[in-house]
């Protein structure tokens, strides 16, 4: 059976990831951190949502310890917030989003899905975008659930390796949940003009 425009964008996306060297990650994940924690969207956020990255996502380990050590409180998918990098992908296929919510003293609570709404910016996987801010993750639908509960106006970042912002438009579905920002290695491209979602 022949693949869909989105699954074969994905295939390749995929592939791309798999080629990049260990010593390639590291380096393009440490720009990206440095664009993320640079931005003002980061500054002024009280409340950062992210996640825990695994395999081939660029590293956000760094993100996520200096949200807390500013003094942010941090939302992370709730199995991703685990060390155990394997829970992660299986969390996110779950049909109902839920976060870990830690304070910056390191204590960690359970959150319930509209509990995004309190994260001022919001950072996402993403395995390529485009022009228009649609998103092609890895087809589990976890983050188009749940970034439904988004407060309007909340700064939505998805990062990405080199090539992975999109020249070519990619299929978006009614269920698709656009981002309005992408930070790359080269810097942060944004906002993007997505289309108004309706909440």
């Amino acid at each position: 059976m022949p693949l869909s425009a989105k699954a074969f964008l994905r295939q390749e996306a995929l592939k791309h990831r798999r080629v990049l060297s260990p010593a390639d990650r590291t380096r393009q994940s440490a720009l990206i951190a440095e664009h993320v924690l640079q931005s003002e969207s980061f500054k002024w956020a009280a409340t950062v949502a992210s996640y825990v990255s695994w395999a081939t996502e660029p590293d956000t380990r760094l993100i996520n310890e200096t949200a807390l050590t500013l003094g942010k409180t941090l939302l992370c998918p709730a199995a991703s917030a685990k060390p155990a990098r394997a829970s992660a992908q299986p969390a996110r296929a779950s049909a109902t989003p839920a976060w870990t919510r830690t304070t910056p003293d390191r204590r960690s609570t359970e959150a319930a899905a509209e509990d995004l709404a309190e994260a001022d910016l919001i950072i996402v996987p993403a395995l390529l975008i485009d022009a228009q801010g649609t998103r092609l993750g890895r087809g589990l639908g976890w983050y188009d659930r749940a970034l439904r509960a988004a407060k309007p106006g909340a700064a939505i970042m998805a990062l990405l390796f080199d090539e992975e912002f999109s020249e070519q438009t990619i299929p978006r579905e009614p269920h698709d949940f656009p981002v309005n920002l992408a930070v790359l290695p080269g810097g942060i491209v944004g906002p993007l003009p997505v289309t108004q979602i309706t909440h």
